[in-house]
């Protein structure tokens, strides 16, 4: 299959997702490699795309509609190793930070792992919000702020992004807390700057 033009969209938030959608439509394409988080893109946007005619595939996860070729990494591993790394360090209370308004198969293989070792996480310490809710930002900082004052704080904490994970470091260190002394903090992508983290991002 040869293509003259194959654009490749990373949509990284909502902000721009509009505009990177209008510039697909006004120019010509062959074939289009759209990578997004499942909740950066609403369905109306996605179908826009969906409906340009033109070889589509879907890296990340959580496509909008059902019908498009998707290449998916093995999230739900992911998320259970990071939860046996947890439980292997005696960890038993647990909070989940998601990124979406919806669980991810990231969110449900950890989940999942930690509830096979009898473990049961509270419900308000699964933490979501809508990256397509302008207030997103500051609801999910204010939500991991009560959650560091909680005096049944988990013991640990997982991201299901680097950059979730990266925000709680924030927090955590604003509110005077260490980690791992206080809490353990695992993220889920191993981006590069995870490494140079302080403490480095496991």
């Amino acid at each position: 299959l040869t293509m003259g033009y194959l654009p490749i969209m990373l949509a990284a938030d909502s902000e721009n997702i509009g505009a990177c959608v209008n510039r697909l439509i006004d120019h010509r394409v062959d074939g289009l490699v759209l990578g997004f988080y499942a909740e950066t893109i609403s369905k109306a946007d996605f179908k826009r795309v969906a409906e340009l005619d033109v070889p589509l595939v879907v890296c990340r996860c959580g496509a909008p509609l059902s019908d498009v070729d998707v290449i998916d990494g093995e999230l739900r591993e992911g998320g259970r190793l990071a939860a046996r790394h947890l439980l292997d360090l005696g960890h038993r209370r647990f909070a989940v930070l998601v990124h979406g308004k919806a669980r991810t198969p990231r969110d449900d293989g950890f989940i999942g792992e930690v509830e096979k070792a009898g473990c049961v996480i509270d419900p308000k310490h699964i933490i979501a919000h809508d990256p397509l809710e302008a207030s997103c930002k500051s609801k999910m900082e204010a939500s991991i702020k009560a959650l560091l004052v909680d005096s049944d704080r988990p013991t640990a904490i997982f991201a299901d992004t680097d950059p979730l994970a990266y925000r709680v470091m924030r927090i955590a260190e604003d509110m005077g807390l260490s980690i791992p002394e206080n809490f353990s903090l695992v993220g889920c992508a191993d981006l590069t700057e995870s490494a140079d983290s302080k403490p480095p991002l496991t």
